[in-house]
């Protein structure tokens, strides 16, 4: 059975599973699928935003959260672990990356450089330059492929469709939908669950 990881590099909670996942996949024998996302899209589509600003104006919730990341760092021994300084990042152009390093074969190592960058080296990875650098220094990948098939319409089309994909995955659970209504060409397709 595999369990759909949907992350956002931008995201600290994603580095954090990100690090135990190996642990519990060697524990239940599952395997986990990595699915991009872009935080920042859906906390715009769904009229939402990163606990980071919809909590800094509630006394202590924020102070909380970084005992509870604390107490996790702690739990699993993630002594690497560091808030970025250039939190929060604009993640687009990684998430293409980890879309392209996939059909590339590369996919392990391009997450695995860009989780250590971004939340253990507290790089600028917004920044292309900084970005290409680290690639270039920490890996063997195919930059200039890499960097081509991250600019390409097909890589953005996939994120866009992963997108609206989690999006509808997101309103499944909101509205606790008993029916989904499909309208597709002169089909109506019924769901139930």
């Amino acid at each position: 059975m595999k369990i759909d990881f949907i992350f956002d590099f931008a995201s600290p909670n994603a580095y954090l599973c990100h690090k135990v996942i190996p642990g519990i996949e060697n524990r239940t024998g599952k395997t986990f699928n990595y699915i991009p996302c872009l935080l920042g899209g859906i906390f715009k589509i769904t009229n939402n935003q990163a606990p980071m600003l919809a909590f800094s104006g509630i006394t202590n919730k924020l102070e909380y959260q970084n005992v509870e990341i604390a107490r996790f760092v702690k739990k699993h021994n993630l002594d690497k672990f560091s808030m970025n300084s250039f939190f929060p990042i604009m993640t687009l152009q990684l998430q293409r990356g980890a879309i392209a390093a996939n059909s590339l074969n590369v996919f392990d190592q391009y997450i695995e450089t860009i989780f250590k960058g971004m939340w253990e080296e507290s790089l600028n990875l917004g920044d292309q330059d900084i970005l290409i650098n680290l690639l270039t220094n920490e890996t063997d990948i195919d930059i200039e492929m890499l960097v081509e098939k991250m600019q390409s319409q097909e890589i953005k089309d996939k994120l866009k469709v992963l997108l609206v994909f989690q999006l509808f995955l997101l309103m499944i659970k909101k509205f606790s939908l008993v029916k989904i209504v499909l309208l597709t060409w002169k089909h109506i397709l019924l769901i139930k669950f």
